[in-house]
C-alpha cells in the first residue's frame, strides 16, 4: 500500500513539475508571439485544471501560487477548479487567492470574471464558497454582486453572503479610517 502510494505521489509531482515546464515554454512563447492560454485546447485546459487540483489538494497551495504569479492566465480555470473540485480544492482556492491578494492585489481583477458567474452555480455550496472567496479578496464594490444572496433559497449561502458584506464592509471602513 505505501510503495502505490508513495508511485502516486511520484506520479502527481512529475505531472506538476510537467506543468511547470510547459508554463514556461508558453511564457517564453507569449513573449515573441504573443500566445495566450486561450488558444490552448480543452484537453489542455483540463490537463491544467486536473493538476492544479492534486496540488490544492494535496496542500501544495505555495507553488500553486507560484505559478498563478509566472502566469496570469491560470485564472480562467479558477471556476473549473471551484466547480469541479471537492472540498480540499475549495479550500485550497481560497487560501490560493488570499495569499495572492497580499502578494499581487492588482492582480484580483484577473479572478472576477472567473468567480462571479459562480455566485448563480446550481450548486448551493459552490455559490456559499464563492461568496466568502469574494468577502476575502474583494472591495466594496462587489457588495453589490453579494445582495442577491441573502435572499438565497438555502440559508448558509445567505450566511456567507452576510458575512461576505461585512468583511467588505469592514474593510471599506478601515480604509477610510486610515486616509
Amino acid at each position: 500500500r505505501n510503495m502505490v502510494i508513495s508511485l502516486e505521489r511520484r506520479q502527481s509531482v512529475l505531472r506538476s513539475n510537467l506543468l511547470i515546464i510547459y508554463l514556461l515554454i508558453v511564457n517564453s512563447y507569449k513573449v515573441t508571439k504573443r500566445i495566450k492560454m486561450s488558444n490552448l485546447s480543452e484537453d489542455d485546459l483540463k490537463e491544467f485544471t486536473q493538476l492544479i487540483s492534486l496540488d490544492l489538494e494535496n496542500g501544495d497551495v505555495e507553488k500553486v501560487v507560484s505559478l498563478f504569479q509566472y502566469n496570469k492566465n491560470l485564472y480562467q480555470i479558477l471556476g473549473r477548479l471551484l466547480a469541479g473540485g471537492n472540498m480540499f480544492v475549495r479550500l485550497g482556492v481560497n487560501m490560493l487567492l488570499e495569499d495572492l491578494k497580499e502578494l499581487k492585489p492588482d492582480d484580483m481583477k484577473y479572478a472576477f470574471p472567473h468567480l462571479i458567474p459562480l455566485l448563480s452555480n446550481e450548486n448551493a455550496t459552490i455559490r456559499g464558497d464563492v461568496a466568502d472567496i469574494i468577502g476575502n479578496i474583494g472591495d466594496k464594490s462587489h457588495i453589490e454582486l453579494l445582495t442577491p444572496l441573502l435572499n438565497d433559497e438555502h440559508p448558509q449561502v445567505q450566511e456567507m453572503a452576510e458575512e461576505a458584506i461585512e468583511t467588505l464592509e469592514e474593510e471599506n471602513l478601515e480604509d477610510k479610517s486610515s486616509q
